[in-house]
């Protein structure tokens, strides 16, 4: 009974690493161009923001390519001063500034864009958070490679001590965590969204940082329903992954049981 007990503590913490990715596979697809561009096209909140649905569509995928990829600010504050400029083109507001600044010379944008408020740029503060999540999805994709890594090592030990069956059960113990995992969190996601939404920030980021108007660009580009979205792909694509990953095992495990008999 011992060994027993060993055997199947051996499988369940080899198959950690394998959980991680399962997981990760999911939240990598949040990350996805394609992801953040149908998520703002369908809930990207302009009733509250000073800009048009198209215009906050437009700076919400130069800012997903900011946090996730190029990490170009430039970029963003150039395509602040263009949807600032058609906001105003036509508005007695119109700061003179805005339209004579020279384009090529973006610390003087920068300088101009900063006289607004949140509800027009990202301000210093919204930055800020930005660049915390970018660091965060550094960090994340390293410890992603450093578990497929571990993974690659853990099958191939396993399956020289063990054999193919106990390899097999690794990859079913997996499956069957990661969905496990996902049924508590969108049973907590179901109960109060709002509330899990910020307990998994707080987890991460300073207190608060993450926090800001509702009228703000920030929040206007990503409200609660494209979080909501991007949940569901991720769940979707790592539950989907996960069953995967058991139909195959256990399709194996009757084929070996099979051919035995």
């Amino acid at each position: 009974m011992k060994k027993n007990f060993m055997h199947r503590f051996i499988v369940l913490v080899a198959s950690l690493p394998l959980v991680f990715l399962l997981v990760y596979t999911g939240f990598f697809v949040t990350q996805l161009p394609m992801i953040t561009t149908y998520a703002t096209n369908h809930y990207s909140n302009d009733e509250a923001s000073i800009y048009t649905h198209e215009q906050l569509c437009k700076l919400a995928r130069i800012t997903h390519a900011y946090t996730v990829y190029d990490h170009d600010f430039n970029k963003v504050i150039l395509q602040e001063h263009q949807v600032l400029t058609e906001h105003f083109a036509n508005s007695k507001e119109k700061n003179e500034q805005l339209f004579l600044v020279n384009k090529n010379d973006v610390d003087e944008l920068y300088r101009v864009l900063s006289d607004y408020d949140d509800s027009y740029i990202l301000d210093e503060k919204a930055k800020l958070h930005l660049d915390d999540v970018y660091k965060l999805l550094e960090n994340v994709r390293l410890l992603a490679l450093i578990m497929a890594l571990v993974s690659i090592g853990v099958a191939f030990g396993v399956y020289q001590a063990y054999g193919l069956h106990t390899l097999l059960q690794i990859f079913f113990y997996a499956g069957a965590t990661t969905l496990a995992l996902f049924l508590i969190s969108a049973c907590l996601a179901l109960v109060n969204f709002s509330s899990f939404f910020n307990i998994l920030h707080s987890a991460f980021f300073n207190n608060g940082s993450w926090i800001f108007k509702p009228t703000s660009l920030l929040i206007c580009m990503f409200p609660e329903k494209f979080w909501i979205t991007l949940g569901i792909f991720w769940i979707s694509t790592s539950v989907a992954m996960a069953i995967l990953c058991m139909a195959m095992t256990r399709y194996i495990m009757k084929r070996q049981k099979k051919n035995k008999t």
